[in-house]
């Protein structure tokens, strides 16, 4: 007997809410609302869950463009957040954290990928530090 095995990898573009109390409901969106996502951070904001950053598949990856997203805790829709400024680009495995004094997400480490001309998308390791001001939906660089 022969066995032919086929892992086959999938990045999902859904959201799971757990009450506490061991039930869940699972939402799950259009592609072209939300897209694959993974390896991004999920940060509690003053109007919602702020996503940002993403690995996803290669396709996906612009290395100028950082992936925003909000959801709303009253009606669980998603959108995606359209900034402007100096974005940290195409970032994963980066930490996010809420400063509520100042309405906005700061964040940093993680891996960037750019494009490499003769290599096609590589990644480097993220030496800055962003903050994303939710008020103006503006990106700067903090160092």
């Amino acid at each position: 007997m022969k066995i032919i095995m086929t892992l086959i990898f999938f990045i999902y573009n859904d959201v799971i809410i757990y009450d506490g109390k061991g039930e869940f409901q699972i939402y799950g969106f259009p592609r072209d609302v939300f897209p694959p996502t993974d390896f991004h951070t999920a940060t509690l904001g003053r109007d919602g869950i702020y996503i940002v950053g993403c690995l996803g598949y290669p396709e996906q990856r612009q290395s100028d463009f950082t992936p925003v997203y909000r959801l709303s805790l009253d009606s669980w829709k998603i959108e995606p957040i359209e900034t402007t400024g100096k974005m940290p680009g195409w970032i994963s495995n980066h930490h996010a954290r809420f400063d509520s004094q100042r309405n906005a997400i700061h964040v940093s480490g993680g891996q960037i990928h750019v494009n490499d001309d003769a290599e096609g998308t590589t990644s480097i390791s993220n030496p800055h530090q962003y903050e994303l001001d939710l008020n103006r939906l503006h990106w700067r660089r903090l160092d």
